[in-house]
């Protein structure tokens, strides 16, 4: 449950056994300085016999690319314990920022992040190395209405063991992202690259995971063509729907293995070589609602 007034947001785990606690988080407005700060309310040890935890102030100072702008902590995992006194401890943040004012992903967000937000930035590339001083923790990143994010280069996200979901929407600027830029992701699970600017089928062959992926969603983005062997991936789904793909060639999935492939809603395609599903093995669902073309032969 949230709840609180334009000075604040109090985030109660109210769905965690055993008793509550609260952590406050201020919302930080454009004029806010550095040296304003939002409050986080660890527990502390309560009396015998309450039913409450109490807490203590302690003031938390966020880093300054975040500072002027909206900053969300919110603690999320409880101890395996039950022992909400240790939820802060083992718990870990949800980090939002926000605003054209951030030009990169900042590198002294307060530790343990598991999940980093960044909306309506003013960052143009995601650099190598740019999640890596939060790899201990980091489960999720979402990169969301960032209108001026162009690239992602080499190595951008790599070495993150337990980094479980990567999610780019509404990127429209997005035009490249590097055949390097995924490296050993073992616990990755999804990757969604939904509304950006991407005309082409980006190389996902580096993509190195100790399980088959859930998800590969590319949805909504600007590909016009599958070449043969564009696509070689393991993963339970793969959703091309609603793009702008004209031709799908002979052997466009050779080497890949997907359950679900998902072609819903490419009006503008007008060629399906007989070919194209040539070398895709563990094909269950084919799905191409709203998909009419001039030319469709399945296998001969």
């Amino acid at each position: 449950m949230v709840s609180g007034g334009p000075q604040g947001r109090d985030v109660r785990l109210s769905s965690l056994p055993g008793p509550h606690l609260t952590v406050q988080a201020s919302e930080l407005s454009d004029q806010t300085t550095p040296a304003q700060t939002g409050r986080i309310r660890p527990p502390v040890r309560r009396p015998a016999g309450s039913d409450h935890a109490w807490a203590d102030q302690q003031t938390y100072s966020p880093p300054p690319v975040c500072a002027t702008h909206y900053v969300a902590l919110t603690a999320v995992t409880p101890s395996l314990s039950g022992d909400p006194l240790a939820v802060l401890g083992a718990g870990e943040l949800d980090c939002v920022c926000h605003g054209e004012a951030i030009k990169a992903v900042p590198q002294t967000l307060p530790p343990p992040v598991s999940l980093i937000t960044l909306t309506g930035t003013g960052i143009r590339q995601i650099e190598r190395d740019d999640f890596l001083p939060y790899a201990l923790h980091l489960r999720d990143i979402v990169l969301s209405k960032n209108a001026h994010l162009q690239r992602i280069r080499a190595h951008a996200l790599r070495r993150l063991p337990h980094l479980l979901n990567i999610y780019v929407q509404h990127a429209p600027s997005l035009e490249s992202v590097s055949p390097r830029a995924w490296y050993d992701l073992p616990a990755l699970r999804s990757l969604r690259l939904v509304g950006t600017g991407l005309e082409g089928m980006p190389d996902l062959s580096g993509l190195q995971t100790g399980t088959i992926l859930h998800m590969i969603d590319l949805d909504g983005n600007r590909i016009k063509s599958l070449p043969s062997n564009s696509i070689n991936i393991t993963t339970d789904q793969l959703s091309l729907a609603n793009s702008q793909l004209e031709s799908i060639s002979d052997w466009a999935f050779n080497g890949s293995r997907i359950g679900t492939l998902q072609l819903n809603g490419n009006l503008h395609l007008k060629r399906l070589d007989r070919l194209a599903f040539r070398g895709l093995g563990s094909l269950r669902t084919l799905s191409s609602l709203g998909t009419v073309v001039s030319r469709f032969s399945l296998y001969p």
